[in-house]
């Protein structure tokens, strides 16, 4: 008995002791496992004891870009996903990218550099998402000597390298067009630049104060280089009779030289390259290879007066010859297919100018005040003429002929010049005011293809005294024809859909502040049914003005919107203009269709109407929206019935006799 209390005994103590094992593992099991996390320069980062998966932390550090943890310390491996689950005590490392990186839709663009490294690689991508661009001052002030710049960076913007004193080369991949303003200003160190073969614009002192630069692939193809580009690039720049240069392109001048002759490889002259120098008379090309002529080139050359544009030029610039007074006479090469804005503005002498074969586009007061520009001839492949192309001509006389090829001439193209007689053809719009003032101006003709004439484009053309709008014509703008004191006829196209307010002019709160046109005259080319749909704007109708209206050479004194037969009583026509016949002196008697729902404000004021014939019943009558200024509509109305009224009945009524308008 005693042996078996003993063995009892010994069991339960054995027991116990399982227990308390079984428990001490239990805890240690729920303690789970230190994750530590060395933040390699970043902020301190707090370690985590966890048994399970949780979220990495996601530091931020001034100047830098996290880009994940790691598991060793030289980041071999791959990046650890932002979810994490401990099998062991463990170290982790941060990994930061010295740029801060600024996320848009087309990627990622480099705001700053961190970094004290003497070579620095600029990453091509991050998460997936490409590196684009360099941004404004990113790298400015930076002591790396060499930068690696990836290709899919297409942008640099302004000062993105700017005063990196060090920096003494760079690449720049095939994606970048344009260098911008100042964007490696004061890196007296840099000596090499490749630039991409597609490089089309250098800004201002993009390359300023780069003192030790004496290497620069620049394309020998049209390109823009921005004022002081490379000013201070001593080793760069070479002289030669008074002209400075950047391999083989222009890029200053003596402001003394009164003539000079241009190397025979020179390729190209930058802008600002001759800019105010006032004294030069005479440039000489020695060769035929220059290609391109920069913005504001000779911007500002008075005395310039011998000068003949290279055949080989493929482009000029803007304002490239702004100013120069004593030019006499341009031929714009065959292989220009475009005249930038004021690129001969102001050259006060210009009288003769022959324009190449291949012109598409005139810009912007292109030919602005050349006062002494007598007449022009444009190629058949012009599309555009810029806002005040020719604006200020004031000598511009004769006949102008617009190509088939126009598609705008734009606001103020031409006005206040001296033509006489025009001629528009193909599908042109007629800018704001862009034959304004042309006073001088008696003969216009558009040819079918004009679509739009604009605001006050032949306003106070005090010699027109006829206008024939084509078919093709949708539109007239506000005051297209004001101030026209001559203009008598008037005939309008089938296609026009408005008229703008006042577009054959207004009273004045005088009758000598009068600018309406004495308009004797209306012809319309289409029909009743389609003058109706006419969006007619106040004072617009020339109507109102001329008090008659011819369709097919017929004087309107009826107008029928049914037709004269009892089984087709209806016509299409559901709404009658406002002003639609306003003013028409002569319309006596009106035939309305029974389905007309709209009548327009003052589409029947100062007619003489003395019936009007309705297709429906009184109360279709009276559902019919009629707007202000009709009442004499009203005034005498006989409605269809084609049984005879009874007795007593005080409405008047009408019906068909051998399809004849009858009343009852």
């Amino acid at each position: 008995m005693k042996k078996l209390h003993k063995f009892v005994i010994a069991l339960l103590a054995l027991s116990a002791v399982s227990c308390l094992l079984a428990l001490s593992a239990c805890g240690k099991k729920n303690v789970g496992y230190t994750v530590s996390f060395d933040a390699m320069g970043g902020p301190a980062v707090e370690s985590v004891v966890s048994s399970g998966e949780f979220d990495l932390p996601a530091p931020e550090r001034d100047g830098h870009t996290f880009a994940g943890w790691y598991a060793s310390a030289d980041y071999s491996g791959e990046k650890l996903d932002s979810k994490f689950t401990p099998t062991e005590n463990v170290t982790l490392y941060a990994k930061w990218l010295p740029f801060v990186l600024e996320l848009s839709q087309n990627g990622y663009t480099i705001v700053s550099c961190a970094s004290d490294s003497a070579q620095i690689v600029v990453p091509s991508e991050f998460e997936g998402v490409p590196v684009k661009a360099i941004g404004n001052g990113a790298f400015a002030n930076s002591k790396a000597t060499s930068i690696t710049i990836p290709n899919s960076v297409s942008k640099i913007y302004a000062g993105a390298f700017k005063n990196c004193g060090s920096l003494k080369s760079v690449a720049l991949p095939a994606a970048v067009t344009a260098i911008s303003e100042s964007a490696f200003e004061g890196c007296s160190a840099l000596e090499k630049v490749e630039l991409s073969s597609a490089t089309s614009i250098i800004g201002n002192s993009a390359f300023s104060g780069c003192k030790a630069l004496k290497e620069i692939n620049i394309p020998a193809s049209k390109i823009s280089v921005g004022r002081d580009a490379f000013k201070d690039c001593a080793a760069l720049i070479k002289t030669e009779g008074g002209v400075q240069y950047a391999g083989t392109s222009v890029i200053g001048c003596d402001k003394a030289a009164t003539s000079v002759t241009l190397r025979s490889d020179t390729t190209g002259i930058f802008g600002y390259s001759f800019e105010n120098c006032d004294k030069l008379a005479e440039v000489t090309f020695a060769g035929d290879s220059v290609k391109f002529i920069d913005n504001s080139a000779f911007y500002g050359c008075k005395a310039l007066s011998t000068f003949s544009l290279p055949a080989s030029v493929e482009s000029i610039g803007d304002a490239a010859f702004y100013g120069c007074e004593e030019l006499t006479a341009i031929t714009v090469p065959e292989k220009v297919t475009q005249i930038k804005p004021y690129a001969f503005y102001n050259c006060k002498k210009l009288s003769s100018l022959a324009l190449s074969g291949k012109i598409t586009s005139l810009e912007y007061a292109a030919f602005g005040n050349c006062a002494a520009l007598t007449s022009v001839t444009f190629p058949d492949t012009l599309e555009y003429i810029g806002a005040a192309a020719f604006k200020g001509c004031n000598a511009l006389g004769g006949r102008l002929d617009l190509p088939a090829s126009l598609k705008r001439a734009d606001s103020e193209a031409f006005r206040a010049t001296a033509i006489t007689a025009l001629t528009v053809k193909g599908e042109a719009t007629l800018g704001n005011h862009a034959f304004g003032e042309c006073a001088t101006l008696a003969a216009v003709t558009l040819e079918n293809g004009v679509e739009r004439i604009g605001y006050g484009a032949f306003e106070n053309c005090t010699e027109i005294a006829e206008l024939v709008l084509p078919d093709s014509v949708i539109a007239v703008e506000e005051r297209a024809f004001a101030g026209c004191s001559k203009l008598k006829t008037v005939s309008l196209g089938k296609s026009l859909a408005s008229l703008g307010e006042s577009a054959f002019g207004s009273d004045g709160e005088t009758p000598d502040a009068s600018d309406k046109c004495p308009i004797t005259l209306v012809k319309y080319n289409g029909t009743i049914e389609e003058w109706c749909a006419i969006s007619f704007a106040p004072n617009s109708n020339p109507v109102t003005i001329a008090h008659n209206l011819y369709i097919d050479n017929e004087l309107v004194t009826e107008i029928a919107l049914f037709n004269n037969s009892p089984e087709s009583g209806k016509t299409t026509v559901t709404e009658i203009g406002a002003y639609a016949f306003d003013g028409l002196t002569g319309l006596t008697r009106v035939c309305i269709g029974s389905n007309v729902s709209r009548i327009g404000d003052y589409a029947f004021r100062g007619t003489s109407v003395e019936k009007t014939y309705f297709a429906g019943n009184s109360f279709e009558w009276l559902v019919i929206a009629q707007g202000e200024g009709n009442a004499v509509l009203g005034e005498n109305v006989f409605y269809y019935s084609e049984t005879k009224p009874v007795e007593g009945d005080t409405l008047k009524y009408w019906h068909y006799v051998d399809d004849v308008i009858t009343e009852w």
